[in-house]
């Protein structure tokens, strides 16, 4: 990984409000996966951090790390998966879209004997050198991130998509007679002795489809060790996941985003005192340069990824998301001035959201960029880099990340910067395509953020 500088944050997690999950895609992009955007070596990582009582950068605290896999969406177009994913964000950031009831639930169905395979294509990266860390690995069109998680007493693994956007762990249930359940792995009584269930029901609406179930008990191993855990089992899951690989969520926010009334999992981990700093750091590789250096690590960040020292400013969020705020963003290195502008930093989002006068402004200094309905179309040949400035060091996006994929009209391919306000009129949302240039530390020991620039590597 090529690495220009770093920028550490150390920020509160999502509200107790978010739901997470949203891996943007529209309606032409479905055809063509490809970025479609320049050339663009550079890398930049990006730390959304803290320090703990023991500064964990150097890397040699008791880590573990947990694998992540990358899955393609099956089967659906550029502009559909964009209007899905619009759907997801803002039902993502309404308030209460998790709720959790307190009745009986209703008899689950007898579960299926049909053996579910799960077809999507996993591309595998290389064991990274850390200790205590996994690799990540992608379907090949930077969507999605996700995890392999071993379940119960035959450690049946699946496939979670890896969210700091709340803390709500769910998977599909063995129970489940779904169609969406029947194109993925499940999880139940016969994949485990030590399975036990209680009468909670729960569910969680995802804007275009909602997924619904009870609460299961059971172990969860990943990264070489073991937590038993509480966790959603989802009895029900609505056709939109199809379109998305995963076989649950992985909720990596505090317990304030856990409206299933259930420990999360990062406090879980402190509880066990698994890690010596309640951190995890992120790498989220990009399949276009040939990379396979993917990876998730508990406990300490990966020094290899950058040079220098780290400085901490406070958090910005009053309401527990893990939020920045924004000095200003610029095109080729020509600021814009934005002023009053804070980010959320979302692994559980594919693209980069702004409102509407925001992204107009940006894609203005786009050549050729033009609004088409909700999206923005803009030359697939274009090379002007982005920059995104916190603390007053300036992260590049590189073309290649926010060209997205070819709408089917000559040269001309969908934006990844999605004009769409999830919030107030200052409010951004920066995902995968903003994390994938930059290496991610997500701390729950300090509330803090912090900034460096670093010389390059």
């Amino acid at each position: 990984m090529h690495i220009l500088q770093c920028f550490l944050f150390s920020i509160t997690l999502w509200s107790a409000h978010t739901t997470a999950f949203y891996v943007w895609k529209s309606e032409e992009a479905r055809d063509l996966p490809g970025s479609g955007g320049g050339d663009v070596e550079k890398r930049e990582p990006f730390y959304i951090a803290g320090t703990a009582t023991t500064d964990p950068g150097d890397g040699e605290l008791n880590a573990p790390t947990l694998q992540i896999k990358r899955r393609v969406p099956q089967g659906s177009s550029p502009h559909a998966r964009v209007e899905r994913e619009l759907k997801h964000i803002l039902a993502k950031y309404r308030p209460h879209r998790l709720l959790v009831e307190h009745t009986s639930p209703n008899p689950a169905p007898a579960p299926s004997k049909v053996k579910r395979d799960n077809k999507y294509h996993v591309e595998t990266a290389t064991p990274p050198s850390q200790s205590s860390s996994v690799a990540v690995n992608q379907d090949g069109t930077d969507f999605s991130y996700f995890a392999t998680v071993d379940f119960g007493s035959s450690n049946k693994a699946m496939y979670m998509l890896i969210d700091t956007g709340a803390a709500n762990t769910w998977v599909m249930s063995g129970d489940c007679t779904s169609k969406a359940c029947s194109a993925h792995n499940t999880f139940g009584e016969a994949d485990s002795k030590t399975l036990t269930k209680d009468n909670t029901p729960w569910h969680v609406s995802y804007g275009t489809g909602t997924v619904k179930g009870t609460i299961y008990n059971d172990s969860m191993s990943l990264a070489g060790f073991t937590v038993p855990m509480s966790f959603g089992a989802a009895s029900d899951t609505s056709d939109d996941f199809l379109d998305y690989p995963m076989d649950g969520i992985l909720g990596l926010g505090r317990a304030g985003s856990n409206e299933l009334e259930i420990p999360a999992f990062m406090d879980v981990l402190a509880d066990q005192k698994k890690l010596t700093a309640n951190l995890f750091g992120v790498n989220l590789q990009r399949h276009s340069d040939g990379e396979t250096d993917g990876e998730l690590n508990f406990g300490s960040y990966d020094k290899s990824k950058f040079k220098g020292d780290i400085s901490w400013i406070p958090s910005s969020s009053k309401v527990g998301l893990w939020e920045i705020p924004v000095d200003d963003a610029g095109v080729d290195g020509n600021p814009l001035g934005f002023k009053g502008k804070s980010a959320i930093i979302d692994t559980g989002t594919s693209f980069i959201l702004l409102p509407g006068p925001d992204a107009q402004k940006l894609h203005a200094k786009i050549p050729n960029a033009a609004l088409k309905g909700n999206t923005y179309q803009l030359p697939c040949s274009s090379m002007v880099d982005l920059q995104f400035t916190f603390g007053g060091v300036d992260y590049t996006v590189p073309a290649k990340d926010y060209v997205g994929s070819k709408t089917g009209s000559g040269d001309t391919c969908l934006s990844n910067i999605i004009p769409q306000a999830y919030s107030g009129a200052n409010d951004w949302l920066l995902g995968d395509t903003f994390l994938k240039n930059v290496y991610t530390v997500f701390d729950f020991d300090q509330d803090r953020i912090g900034k460096t620039p670093f010389t390059p590597l």
